[in-house]
């Protein structure tokens, strides 16, 4: 791990820490900081609802997208890493984390476009050039990444993000 990477790692950890003390005095739902994002959680559930669905090359994929998101098969920090086949790095997946922490810093988790620009008009979203890839805030994925932004993934959680990875799952290569 580069010392860059270091450092991010130890910055979201003390975010992290400030979270947890944050936690005890009892934040209302949805409006945890979306700035102490769990790294770990992100690489855990997160990612393999992202990749597939927005992390591609011609979306989030692009270093020039508010929203930019580093992917096994999309954009990488080092392009060797593509034609290797590498998972993610730890320095790619901080930087996918402040990439959705920096999309609406001051933001409720509940508002930021991370939900609300893939989720449908009619359910409450907002115009998306990519479409609507959420139909309703019961759309697992949508569950998935909503508690992730709201600072925690209970087992309810956490099943609809497996249940949300296996519907988008990239086909597996022969």
């Amino acid at each position: 791990m580069t010392m860059r990477a270091r450092s991010r790692l130890a910055l979201v950890i003390a975010w992290a820490s400030a979270s947890a003390l944050a936690a005890c005095t009892g934040p209302d739902p949805g409006t945890a900081d979306v700035r102490l994002l769990d790294v770990a959680a992100y690489r855990a559930h997160v990612h393999a609802v992202l990749e597939p669905s927005c992390a591609t090359l011609d979306c989030h994929g692009d270093p020039g997208r508010p929203l930019r998101l580093y992917a096994e098969t999309g954009l990488r920090e080092d392009d060797s890493l593509r034609s290797a086949k590498a998972p993610l790095t730890d320095a790619e997946a901080i930087a996918n984390v402040e990439s959705a922490a920096g999309l609406d810093p001051e933001v409720r988790a509940d508002e930021s476009r991370v939900l609300l620009k893939p989720l449908a008009e009619r359910a409450g979203g907002m115009h998306h050039v990519g479409g609507d890839i959420w139909q309703t805030r019961d759309d697992d994925a949508y569950v998935c990444v909503a508690a992730w932004l709201a600072g925690g993934l209970d087992a309810d959680a956490q099943a609809a993000c497996s249940r949300a990875a296996a519907a988008v799952a990239l086909p597996p290569e022969d």
